[in-house]
């Protein structure tokens, strides 16, 4: 007999699967795809890192909004904004300032949604150790000068870890409900941020 997979039996496994598809969209996008071939193209590299900044820019200031309700047993989230634009900065000149922000959610619950988001964010340090490994196999030229994110994405994997643990411990104190609005939120935005290269827009709009 097949048990049926709910947030009370399995919180992170519930939550995986019902962001899977989000999570799929996001990784096909062409620029992601992009760094994972054997040949990369610098501007296509340079557009990927100003993609992700711009998913960045909005979605950490939506923690820092919700920083109140931060579980004090994880460790405090540590930005990628810096280590992003430190790396575009040492590979153009035009650097990105103020990125065009999106408004906030409203949150049906301030605990689970702050955990949905971080489980977005900091699940991306697992999918960066392969690019990296691609990278520093078949394109290592590019991270000559432009490594500091993913060096900062390899020194956070941990925190990916004591998240999960999190959420199997603390599991009946979540709302299973606002914690899926959090990570869909936030996948949400990442797909609609690369979705514009799609539509021929070579970077997202800074001020």
């Amino acid at each position: 007999m097949i048990t049926k997979l709910t947030p009370k039996n399995d919180l992170h496994a519930w939550l995986r699967e019902q962001t899977r598809a989000r999570h799929q969209t996001l990784d096909r996008s062409p620029l992601l795809h992009a760094l994972l071939q054997p040949v990369l193209d610098p501007d296509t590299y340079l557009r990927c890192l100003r993609h992700l900044y711009a998913a960045h820019a909005s979605t950490e200031v939506w923690l820092t909004g919700l920083a109140g309700h931060a579980p004090t047993a994880l460790p405090a989230y540590q930005p990628r904004l810096p280590a992003l634009r430190e790396d575009i900065e040492q590979l153009a000149r035009h650097v990105p300032g103020a990125a065009c922000e999106t408004a906030a959610p409203s949150w049906h619950d301030g605990v689970s949604a702050y955990l949905g988001i971080r489980y977005v964010l900091e699940g991306a340090t697992q999918g960066a150790r392969f690019i990296t490994a691609r990278l520093q196999k078949y394109c290592p030229q590019v991270l000559e000068k432009s490594q500091s994110y993913w060096d900062h994405q390899a020194h956070m994997s941990h925190h990916w870890h004591v998240l999960l643990e999190y959420l199997r411990t603390e599991q009946r104190h979540i709302e299973p409900g606002a914690l899926l609005q959090g990570a869909d939120a936030t996948f949400n935005h990442f797909i609609q941020v690369f979705s514009t290269h799609a539509h021929g827009t070579d970077r997202p709009r800074f001020h």
